[in-house]
């Protein structure tokens, strides 16, 4: 199990409104069916970044928060960068993507 996403998911779990089911929140806010967001919450599958953001801003989490130390100072994350022919091709698809959610 990630232990970067086990820690999303703890602060996440912490912040929801009491009666709220943490599936059907992560469903709806970043318009995701609830297998796909059951496959987060089991690990399965990363959130993307753009998911962690909607995530924190929804709850008014730092994101600084979700950064977890490994070894004093170093950090480690993952990215997934989209493969675009050019760069200006992979920032419009990023602006689109967000412009969308």
């Amino acid at each position: 199990m990630s232990v970067y996403q086990k820690h999303l998911l703890t602060i996440v779990l912490e912040q929801l409104p009491e009666g709220v089911k943490l599936v059907d929140f992560l469903s709806e806010l970043v318009h995701l069916s609830k297998e796909a967001c059951y496959r987060r919450i089991r690990c399965e599958v990363e959130f993307t970044l753009s998911e962690v953001v909607l995530i924190a801003k929804a709850l008014n989490i730092n994101l600084t928060s979700l950064v977890i130390r490994e070894g004093g100072e170093k950090v480690t994350c993952n990215l997934r960068v989209v493969e675009e022919n050019t760069l200006v091709n992979s920032y419009i698809k990023k602006l689109e993507a967000d412009l969308n959610a």
